[in-house]
């Protein structure tokens, strides 16, 4: 964001140049209407342009106003006339509004005309000044880079404006990209490259408006009109189209620059908006500003400054948490009210850095046993205590004081376009829809979009899912009362989980509540509303996908003697597989003394053998379970739940774990990978001091999923480990070991090995090198995905082939995987929700990565080879949200 420091020029300062020559002559035309809450600031910005003002000339013309733009006018011109080479101004004020208008945003005839006219007298008036340069401009840009008219006359070209940046979000701008035959917008395909600015330059375009810079020194700057219609001109009547036009019948081209950031341009309103949603629209440039740097600087000129009047917006009162050091962030909340008109009172924060343990007891605080948080495993910081109590402290003033209902603001927000209004309707629904409503969510992080659903009969209210951050949230005096009635401080956990754990359950459980809770599930209709995503609330999505994939038996009074019978034998397995053979003594001679087994023994049926081959598989799974879910703390945690036979300090047996630090294997392996490139594999074990250790009797989430792997393994011979069925294990144990209920979560392990053997029973192909080029093999199904990529988007399909970009580099492993290292946790939770409903088993998966490629199709078209490769291995980066995902593939899936 450019500096709004202010240059104050007098006349000498104005004639000292850097060289020999005087900068070149410019005038300076904008038009003036109904503009009074942009003024301050446009006039503002037009004065801190770094460019002499005794070479500039003035040129304005206001008229049918129906606010205060004149008084403005005539303000500011009556301070800054001097300062200027002269000033021609105009203003109507008999005339106030069009009389064939519909609002002041309507474009009819009689303005179009008017506007044309004006726009061509500032071209003729240039010219009699024999200006070098006309720079026409609307009077709501806002242009920030002080060295813009400098910059533009560098360009060397007829017409070139500076690119702005939309006032609100969004990809709109200053300029076109293309221009149909009729002389229309059309998007080109660089277009939004270089908005982003990833192409940067002076770019040929068929229009530029709001801010352009003509140079009337040029030959060609005789064609320029706004009001002469070319020969053979079928386009609409209005003053850009037909200055456009004219500049390429001349033989011309308009240029826009991009190669700093240059300021903002108001998005245009259509006649269905007001005066105010005009002046809200650049509210939000100036919170915009806010955010970045200093306010945005108005003129010292002007003596009138719209301000909105303070309000409560309908609460009986707004706070503003800040603590007392943070002065910056406190001067920015303060002006942003300013801005918006919000009457908010400053509740100083309680400061983590001065808490001390006395005050700690004095109010009797007691952490939550066993909290951890869930992504960094430590404790709860001083800061978050604060943090908590700031919001406590508002909590108990709403009761004392018999609050309906207030506001609250965290100090480091960003305000959205159009807030106070997107609040209003939003409170409507409210209190229309939930009037018996606690507490609201209007800014947060959101960590499952995708189990979020809207409150019936609203578009703007959704129920939330887990989410962290409590950056501003409404709460009436009855939510205030329930988060103070269950004493948090007696256990206390960061109030950004607080608030999710006293979510109420939304009504969409029910119909899985009433789907589970039947005599026979019907399974048809359990795949239809799971295909939209699982509840993860009181474990229905624990429970719907051990019946998705086969594990439980759609009879519910069968659930209990099925379950005890398969938990049984695996624990069986245990012994079997684990407890024995890991006995610290094991008998290796004969009844006669002589040793039968030893170490070096080649004989295949030597239990040495078995052993070395073990602990080979074993150091792998080892290997690759203590780096699942890197980012996720939860596999590094001790699971509530261990193994008591292999975890208790008197057992005779060793766990995995510390069998693999035991095994001392110093041979390399030569190995090939999927992709036959040959390398060198060490089986020599890091240290175990390089992961974190855990108490006796403890046992990791990591240690039980390597558990489940090694026995699946020992039973599965012909296919044993190979790598990446860890990543598929993981979700599955995940989703059973956080499950609420404790009676399910207590058999967790149990369960997990058997969903995952039925969905490794399914998926095994994929794992097995010598099927790859099979019709069931993974290379088959990489080769369907490109023969639907090629008949639905082949323009797609030609530019990979031309890249030379094989479905090997990247959907190998999205297929192989289940995509399960392409998108964070909770997404994978919610594509696999899809996944296992497919009555197609994993004919939707193809569909998801089809629909994976084509949203990043404008990404891969502009790309280099290097770039759209990490593009496609690192599809999370991309920013795009797995429901879009999920909603294209489902598109897609519907047009076969």
């Amino acid at each position: 964001m450019a500096s709004h420091a202010w240059i104050e020029f007098s006349k000498a300062e104005n004639a000292v140049e850097t060289d020999a020559f005087l900068r070149p002559t410019v005038v300076v035309a904008f038009l003036v209407r109904n503009k009074a809450h942009t003024l301050p600031w446009f006039l503002g910005h037009l004065e801190m342009l770094a460019y002499p003002k005794d070479r500039i000339s003035l040129w304005i013309r206001s008229d049918h106003n129906i606010d205060n733009s004149t008084a403005i006018l005539k303000e500011w011109i009556a301070a800054v006339k001097p300062l200027y080479h002269s000033v021609d101004i105009q203003i109507d004020e008999k005339q106030m509004g069009y009389t064939d208008e519909s609002s002041p945003f309507d474009w009819t005839e009689k303005r179009f005309s008017n506007v044309i006219t004006l726009r061509q007298k500032a071209i003729e008036y240039s010219k009699q000044k024999w200006a070098d340069y006309l720079f026409m401009i609307d009077a709501d840009v806002i242009i920030e880079n002080r060295h813009t008219l400098q910059l533009l006359q560098q360009q060397q070209k007829l017409a070139v404006g500076p690119m702005l940046n939309a006032s609100v979000e969004g990809y709109y701008s200053n300029f076109w990209g293309a221009m149909n035959e009729k002389g229309y917008y059309e998007r080109s395909s660089d277009y939004i490259a270089i908005v982003d600015r990833r192409k940067m330059g002076c770019f040929s375009v068929p229009m530029v408006h709001s801010a352009v810079l003509f140079d009337m020194r040029r030959a060609q700057s005789k064609h320029l009109s706004y009001s002469s219609v070319p020969d053979g001109y079928e386009g609409p009547k209005d003053d850009i189209i037909i200055l456009a036009h004219n500049i390429k019948v001349s033989g011309e081209t308009m240029h826009v620059l991009n190669n700093e950031y240059f300021g903002k341009v108001m998005i245009p309103l259509d006649t269905k908006y007001s005066l105010q949603d005009d002046w809200d629209q650049f509210d939000h440039v100036r919170l915009e500003a806010n955010v970045f740097g200093p306010p945005l600087p108005a003129s010292p000129h002007i003596s009138f400054i719209p301000m909105k009047p303070k309000e409560k917006l309908g609460f009986d009162q707004i706070y503003m948490i800040n603590l007392e050091r943070r002065s910056e962030r406190r001067e920015r909340m303060m002006n942003a009210f300013d801005i918006l008109g919000i009457d908010a009172v400053l509740k100083p924060a309680v400061d983590g850095k001065k808490i001390t343990p006395a005050f700690i007891k004095q109010l009797g605080i007691q952490q939550l046993p066993g909290y951890a948080d869930p992504y960094s495993g430590r404790s709860m910081t001083m800061g978050e205590i604060g943090c908590f109590l700031s919001h406590y402290y508002i909590w108990e003033e709403v009761v004392q004081k018999n609050y309906s209902r207030v506001l609250l603001f965290e100090d480091d927000i960003r305000f959205e376009p159009y807030f106070l209004n997107k609040l209003k309707f939003l409170m409507y629904d409210l209190d229309r829809l939930l009037p018996t409503w606690d507490l609201v969510y209007l800014g947060r992080k959101r960590l499952r979009k995708g189990e979020e659903n809207l409150v019936e009969g609203s578009e703007r209210l959704a129920w939330p899912h887990y989410s962290y951050w409590t950056l501003s949230y409404a709460i009436s005096n009855t939510g205030a009362q329930k988060l103070l009635n269950q004493k948090p401080l007696t256990k206390l956990v960061p109030v950004d989980e607080y608030l999710p754990i006293m979510f109420d359950r939304h009504p969409e459980l029910k119909q899985f509540d009433d789907l589970l809770q039947g005599e026979t599930i019907d399974l048809d209709k359990l795949r239809k509303i799971c295909f939209n995503g699982c509840p993860f609330e009181s474990g229905h999505r624990a429970v719907c996908w051990k019946l998705l994939l086969n594990y439980l038996p759609l009879k519910t009074r069968e659930w209990e003697t099925e379950l005890a019978k398969q938990r049984l034998l695996y624990r069986n397995f245990i012994q079997e597989l684990i407890i024995i053979p890991g006995k610290k003594t094991r008998s290796n001679k004969s009844s006669n003394g002589t040793l039968e087994d030893h170490p070096l023994n080649p004989n295949p049926d030597s239990e040495w053998q078995e052993d070395f081959k073990d602990n080979e598989m074993l150091v792998q799974i080892d290997k690759d379970c203590r780096r699942l879910c890197p980012d996720l703390f939860f596999f590094q945690r001790a699971t509530d739940f261990p193994c008591d036979e292999l975890v208790n300090a008197s057992s005779y047996v060793e766990t995995l774990r510390k069998r693999v630090e035991h095994t001392a294997l110093k041979s390399e392996t030569v190995a090939k990978n999927r992709l036959g490139i040959t390398f060198n594999k060490s089986n020599t074990r890091r240290k175990s001091e390089e992961y974190s250790t855990l108490r006796d009797g403890e046992e990791a989430h990591w240690e039980v999923v390597e558990r489940i792997l090694f026995i699946y393994a020992k039973l599965n011979p012909g296919l044993a480990y190979v790598q990446g069925m860890n990543e598929i294990l993981g979700p599955i144990y995940y989703t059973f070991a956080t499950d609420p209920d404790d009676s399910w979560r207590v058999h967790a392990e149990e369960d997990s090995f058997f969903c995952f053997t039925n969905l490794m029973a399914e998926i095994r192909d994929n794992f097995i090198k010598t099927l790859d080029d099979s019709q069931c093999g993974i290379g088959h199904t990489m080769s369907l995905l490109m023969e639907m990529l090629k008949s639905h988007d082949a323009s797609l399909w030609h530019r990979l082939q031309e890249l030379e970009l094989q479905p090997q580099f990247y959907a190998f492993r999205w297929l192989t995987l289940m995509l399960s290292q392409e998108f964070p946790l909770p997404d994978v939770l919610r594509i696999w929700d899809s996944l296992f409903s497919d009555p197609n088993r994993f004919e939707f998966l193809i569909y998801i990565c089809l629909a994976m490629l084509i949203l990043l199709r404008e990404e891969i078209h502009r790309n280099d080879f290097p770039t759209v490769m990490k593009l496609v291995q690192n599809f999370q980066h991309s920013s795009i949200d797995i429901q879009v995902v999920l909603a294209k593939a489902t598109e897609l899936s519907f047009r076969r």
